[in-house]
């Protein structure tokens, strides 16, 4: 289980390290829709800075956005803020974003190149 999770009184923190894989993914988003928790989240920060290889073929990015926009129906507000330092994980972010927002999520996005960003944006008030 490469990543490490790390629950806030507002929202979540994943860090995911190493060799990643989708099914690593699938793990981590079902542990946060099976917590009790997930239905007050505002906020999900995704710090991949650690990680070496992201294994998240394209039909499991389209998977990942399809399932997360039925959540977004329980959980309706929530910002994603994502971590990331290297380009090919920039890119299967952004097709994970893009494809979410073709699915009409009313989750909101944003990239960072540091936690410290990503925090500051989760904690803005509406």
């Amino acid at each position: 289980m490469p990543y490490r999770t790390k629950w806030e009184p507002d929202g979540i923190i994943w860090e995911y390290y190493g060799h990643v894989t989708s099914k690593d993914i699938s793990e981590s988003n079902s542990e946060f829709f099976q917590d009790i928790r997930s239905k007050n989240a505002r906020y999900q920060i995704v710090d991949t800075s650690e990680t070496e290889i992201l294994e998240w073929p394209e039909m499991d990015i389209v998977e990942t956005s399809a399932n997360d926009v039925g959540a977004s129906r329980v959980v309706e507000k929530i910002k994603l803020a994502f971590v990331i330092r290297k380009e090919e994980i920039y890119r299967k972010i952004q097709k994970y974003i893009e494809i979410s927002r073709k699915l009409d999520t009313n989750w909101e996005f944003r990239i960072f190149d540091n936690v410290e960003d990503a925090r500051s944006w989760v904690n803005e008030e509406e």
